[in-house]
């Protein structure tokens, strides 16, 4: 790096606010990765967007919860819902840059808010711990109280097969602003031919807007009614009822785990999961917890390796969303050197040319290449760019 660059670096670091007021989304993918939608199950395209690599800034300290999250989930057209017990409005400050898998950031993000993650169906969904630690648990036992039902013979008040899949069925589960939870929970279980025996046992509530893209009818049902400690048993063929949720909710199964690996991987587990409980014979073991322990115990034993978020792909083959409002042209050139572009500034011939890095910028690209998101950035201030291939030169167009 030359003196030059260094000192411009050092200069616009130090100029730089602590918290941008753009939200900057740098989605990664080679050509070779773009897939036409309709070539991929829903699923399969959900799992590939959330695991591209992007790249944010932080925040005006004015941005709120929901604010970010509304502007990362247009950005990567995801479904981001947040839990009820969640201030929408507690600012995100995250030092910048920023950068990882879309399920990074939003981790990022939800541990900044005292919350976690976690995936349902399509949906990336920021609970509070306590709806957190017990979600999809209660939606693997509702779902497995209904299948032991369904194959059942002596049960003569099980749903009907055209109810069951109708439970079952993923459909988009939308509601709009001031829309009320009690009634959203009536509207699902009646789709199904099923009512609600309690539905007084909800608080009255207002909600924001959101969606669940491609939800069934357990899950759906699981996280409005968890957000209010709330879960469902089935009463029978026409109806569910609404209960309390127990203080610890948790799926014992067995796995085999062989000898060697069993002390190492208990211990760890036991220190993410302190409350399982772990019973082991000579070929195997019984383990209590959540899903969410279940799910790592086979992950370990497996050797899965973790998704790919594609942080090294070379940087001419990222592609680039990115909205800048009024924002000095030197700030922006400055983000995205400490995002990886290999952007080389020659100063002494930008000040020859009399342009000021602190002129403002806006600007907007979608989806652009190197080239096009630094044509947009330096094309309206006239500001001289070169792309080798090694480096982007910013002053001049020399080869």
């Amino acid at each position: 790096m030359s003196r030059n660059q260094s000192l411009f670096r050092n200069r616009i670091w130090q100029a730089l606010p602590c918290y941008l007021v753009c939200l900057a989304l740098i989605s990664l993918a080679s050509s070779s990765e773009v897939i036409r939608a309709d070539e991929k199950a829903p699923q399969a395209r959900f799992e590939t967007q959330i695991h591209q690599w992007i790249s944010l800034t932080s925040f005006d300290e004015r941005s709120g919860l929901r604010e970010v999250c509304g502007s990362l989930a247009r950005a990567k057209d995801l479904a981001i819902v947040l839990d009820r017990r969640l201030d929408p409005n507690r600012p995100v400050k995250i030092s910048s840059p920023v950068d990882g898998s879309t399920v990074e950031i939003l981790t990022m993000i939800a541990d900044s808010q005292n919350a976690e993650l976690r995936i349902l169906g399509d949906s990336l969904l920021l609970l509070s711990r306590e709806s957190a630690s017990k979600l999809r648990t209660l939606v693997a036992i509702r779902t497995t109280e209904l299948s032991k039902q369904a194959s059942s013979s002596s049960n003569t008040r099980k749903l009907k097969p055209r109810q069951i899949q109708k439970v079952m069925s993923r459909i988009p589960r939308q509601w709009d602003d001031l829309a009320q939870p009690g009634e959203l929970v009536l509207e699902a279980a009646k789709r199904c031919q099923l009512k609600i025996e309690n539905p007084e046992l909800i608080p009255h509530d207002l909600w924001y807007r959101g969606q669940l893209p491609r939800a069934n009818m357990i899950e759906f049902l699981s996280f409005v009614l968890v957000q209010y400690d709330l879960t469902f048993s089935w009463n029978d063929s026409e109806s569910l009822v609404l209960e309390k949720t127990p203080q610890q909710v948790a799926i014992q199964q067995i796995h085999r785990i062989p000898k060697d690996k069993y002390n190492q991987l208990s211990k760890a587990l036991l220190k993410e999961f302190p409350q399982s409980q772990w019973k082991p014979t000579a070929t195997q073991t019984q383990v209590s917890g959540p899903v969410e322990l279940h799910e790592r115990i086979k992950s370990l034993l497996s050797n899965k390796q973790a998704p790919n978020v594609n942080g090294r792909i070379p940087w001419k083959k990222k592609r680039y969303t990115m909205r800048v409002v009024n924002k000095p042209v030197g700030e922006v050139l400055a983000y995205l050197v400490s995002t990886g572009l290999p952007i080389l500034i020659d100063e002494q011939q930008i000040e020859a040319l009399e342009i000021d890095l602190k002129q403002l910028v806006s600007f907007e690209t979608k989806e652009a290449d190197a080239s096009q998101l630094i044509e947009a950035i330096c094309q309206p201030i006239k500001l001289p760019f070169n792309i080798r291939s090694d480096k982007i030169h910013i002053g001049t167009t020399e080869k």
